[in-house]
Order: structure tokens, then sequence, then C-alpha cells
């Protein structure tokens, strides 16, 4: 009895350890925030937990007994999940991560494993499936990776620039030349003319190209909207397709705003490519209209608005248009209905950004199958403000100063000593910057000026000038460059340098900037 009793009463003890151990297993599995289940062999839920429950919006009824098909729908189950549970009957482990749509949580990214369940003896009775939400995780990766590749198109796009400033220098700079050496009622200045211009229109849309690329500050001014949206129109009509007509309305009485072109530049476009992909199946029709409206206190949403005159562009299209239950989302970072190769979508959050900063707001209308309607409003400011457009400069004041032209581009070189002669000063042109140095140490007080390009073989601009300012610490200097990480307008006074000039330059700017060094005010 002593026997039987010393071992009935250890036993008792382990199976109620197990009744304990299970409970508290089947606590934390209830109470996790994790999806668990199982299923048997014929993918019918035995057990879920309540995080389950929650997220499909169910009871307890609707989920156990049933199969997985039976709550996910015949079409969901066999494109993705029948593939991954067929595996683990086998004896396979399956890892997936994907969006599911659940009627209780909405639109989340899981990463889901399924194992296979076996008995004491190996055998595959069902198959346990965990889930968890990495939303929040996976929008980060992606933040993470737009990041690295908004960087990588940074640093190609500020090698291109250089190269190809540099190239639109003599373009440039060899057209304007050209120009005041021939008869203005001839067909050959017409077309220098024409020359000259598109090449400023190049220059500025490598401006607008880095400034994008790099995310750089913007510095706002008085701009008039109507160029750069026709720029856009242009640029439009010979990417999207016959089949969607593009009708146009630009009020040249709509005045100016305070913003950055490059900005309204990227509002616009991606406005337009937005409705051209509403379109690009079907064809349509895409309106875009800019003109001054008035908007009082009553037609203001926004509290930080004032009532007064507003900038108005609208882009309107007929195409698929947005479903409403969406409508609330279209402004979030990264939120995309397009495919995969059509958008990050980031675009519309970019604009919203925008158009705010701005003291502006933005407006959809949108009906499923009939198209959708933007409306982007700016604050109207004064007319007498207005900036200054690319092409319009004042005329080039010249003097007689000596000046040190260095840059290792003998063709850029020679145009930008023909420029500097064309407006009267005495150029001592060197390709070389260490024969540069050379010559400039002979006589330090024999240059009234230094102009020197930046990227050059033996010496940079910048090192090139540290020795010049060595040999004589007050030389005036203005640096050149296609493209510098290092330097840029507002830091030149960091290297002891006057001015700085982004290539390609025109002759008046050039010249300007050479009377603001030695005429100061």
């Amino acid at each position: 009895m002593q026997l039987l009793g010393g071992c009935i009463s250890p036993c008792i003890g382990d199976r109620q350890k197990a009744i304990d151990a299970l409970r508290q297993y089947e606590k934390i599995v209830s109470t996790s925030k994790e999806l668990m289940s199982l299923l048997d062999k014929n993918y019918v839920y035995q057990s879920v937990n309540e995080a389950y429950f929650r997220a499909y919006n169910r009871k307890r009824e609707d989920i156990i007994g049933h199969t997985v098909a039976d709550l996910l729908g015949d079409e969901v189950f066999n494109e993705k999940v029948r593939d991954k549970l067929d595996r683990c009957l086998t004896g396979e482990t399956v890892s997936y991560r994907g969006w599911f749509n659940f009627p209780g949580l909405g639109k989340r990214f899981m990463e889901a494993n399924y194992y296979p369940y076996r008995e004491e003896d190996n055998s595959i009775s069902g198959i346990v499936i965990n889930a968890r939400d990495i939303t929040r995780t996976h929008e980060l990766e992606n933040q993470l990776q737009q990041s690295q590749k908004r960087e990588a198109i940074g640093t190609l796009a500020g090698g291109i620039a250089h190269d190809f400033n540099n190239i639109l220098a003599s373009v440039i700079g060899y057209a304007e030349l050209s120009i005041d050496l021939v008869d203005t009622d001839t067909t050959l200045h017409k077309n220098l003319e024409a020359v000259f211009k598109a090449g400023v229109r190049a220059k500025d849309l490598v401006k607008q190209i880095l400034t994008f690329s790099r995310q750089a500050d913007q510095e706002l001014r008085p701009i008039k909207l109507q160029p750069v949206v026709g720029e856009i129109l242009k640029l439009s009509r010979s990417t999207i397709p016959s089949t969607i007509e593009i009708m146009q309305d630009i009020s040249n009485a709509c005045g100016s705003v305070m913003a950055d072109s490059v900005q309204i530049h990227q509002i616009a476009l991606n406005l337009i490519t937005n409705a051209y992909h509403a379109m690009q199946d079907t064809g349509g029709k895409l309106e875009v209209t800019l003109n001054e409206v008035e908007l009082t206190a009553i037609d203001i949403k926004d509290k930080a608005m004032s009532p007064g005159p507003y900038a108005c562009l609208t882009v309107a299209d007929t195409g698929h248009g947005i479903q409403k239950s969406l409508m609330d989302r279209i402004f979030d970072p990264y939120f995309t209905t397009k495919a995969k190769d059509k958008g990050t979508g980031l675009g519309l959050a970019v604009v919203q950004g925008i158009v705010n900063s701005y003291g502006g707001d933005i407006s959809v209308y949108s009906e499923p199958g009939v198209g959708t309607t933007f409306r982007i409003y700016l604050p109207i400011i004064e007319a007498k403000r207005e900036e200054k457009g690319s092409e319009d400069v004042d005329p080039a004041v010249g003097g007689k100063e000596r000046i040190l032209l260095v840059d290792d581009e003998e063709p850029i070189a020679i145009m930008e000593k023909e420029m500097l002669e064309r407006l009267g000063y005495d150029v001592t042109m060197q390709t070389n910057s260490s024969e540069a140095l050379k010559t400039f140490r002979s006589d330090p007080a024999q240059f009234d000026l230094v102009i020197t390009d930046m990227s050059m073989p033996k010496m940079t601009g910048i090192e090139f000038s540290n020795k010049l300012i060595k040999s004589r610490p007050n030389i005036p200097i203005i640096l050149c460059s296609g493209f510098s990480e290092q330097i840029r307008e507002g830091n030149t006074a960091e290297f002891g340098i006057r001015e700085y000039v982004m290539k390609p330059m025109l002759m008046s700017e050039l010249a300007q900037k050479i009377r603001k060094i030695l005429e100061p005010a």
C-alpha cells in the first residue's frame, strides 16, 4: 500500500503540472496579437485564438469546423494559400510575406509561417499557422529603399549634370557670341537665337533635375505659372498617346505666386502623369486649366488660408476614377493603386506637402467610371514682385581689368576668353592649373580677378583658390562648375571665394558677377 500510495501521489502531481502548463500556454495563445490557428489535413479549422476572430470579425462558430476556403473564398484560397498548405502536409515549413485584406483590420502586410503538426509517431495530422502584422516594418523598409534609390539617382544626376553642363556651356556660349556677329534680319540670326533659347531651357531643366533628385532646400520666388505649366504640357504631348486628347486653357491674366519653379514642375507633372495612367488603357480626355479665382471665407476649409485671389490649376481626366473607400488614403505616403512599375505612391503626398507649404490647398473630386478632377489653389501675390525669367537678363556691362582665366577644357576656356574680351577685359587664359599657379605667383598683383573651374585634373578649384589666397589674401575669385557637391551659392565665403557661377553661364550673368566683385556697392 505504501508503495502504491507512493506511486500514485507523484503521478497525480505530474499530471496537474501538465494541465497547469497547458492552461498557461492556452492563455498565452489566446491573448497574443499574432494570428494563430490549427487545421486538420482537410484544412478545417480545429482551433484559433482571439486575434484570429478579431481580424476576420467572425464568431467562433463561423470559423471552427469550417475550411479555410469557406473563410477566405475560393479565389483567395486558391491564389494565396492552397499551395502553401499542400506543401506543409508534405513536411515542409513554409514562410510567406504579403498583403491580406481582413474585414476587421483592413489591408495589412503579414508575415505568415506554416508548420506541419506532427503526432507522437511523427505522422502529420494537420497544420499550425502563425501570422503577424508587419505593416509598419514593411513601410519602413520601403522608405529606406526609396531613400537609397533617391540617393543613387542624386549621385547619377550629379555626374551627368557636370558633363552635360560643360557641353551646354559651349552650345550656349558660342551661340550667344555668334548672335552679335550676324545681322538681325537674317535667317541665321533667328536660328542662332533659337539655339541659344533651347540651350537656356536645357540649362534650367538640368537645374530642376538636380534640385529634385537631391531634395535640396527650395528658394521661393515670385513666379508666373503659365510658362511652367506650358512646358509640362509640351513634354506631355510627346509622351502621351494620341488616344488621349489633351485640352488646355491657360489664362495669361492669372497673377504670380510665391513658389519654386521646380516644385511647380513636380506638381503639374505628377497630376498629369496620374491622369494619363488613369486613361492609359481606354483613352479619354485630359483637360488642364489655369485661371485666377477669388476665394471667400465660405470657400476656404483650411484655417491657415486667408480669403483673397488664388491661382487655380485644374487637371481633369475621364479615366477609371477613384473608389470612395480609397479617397481618404490617396494622399498617404506610399499608398498607391498602381502596378509596381507605375509609381511608388509618393506623388500625391509630395504634391500635397508642397501645396500646403505655400499656404495653398488641394481638392479632388472623383467618380468611378467617370473620371477625376484635381484642383490646386495657390495664393496670388502682388504683380509688381514678378520674377525675371531665365532669358530676361540685364545688358552685359564690361570693364578694363586684368583677369586670369583657368579651365582645363580648352574649347570652353577659349569660349569664355572670347566672352570676357568681348566685354573689354584683358584676359590671360590657362588650361593647366599648375601652370596657372606659377603665372599668378610670378606677380600676384598683376591680376584684378581670377576665374577658375572647379573640376580640374591636378587640383580642384578650391585647392587652387587656397594656394592663390596664400600668395595674395585679398585676390577676388569666381569659381565655376557644371556641378559640385562641395560648393554652391551661399557657402563660397567658407573657402575664401567671392562668387560661384553654375555652368553653363550667360555672358550677362558672368558680367554681372564680375562687376559685383570689382565694384561692390
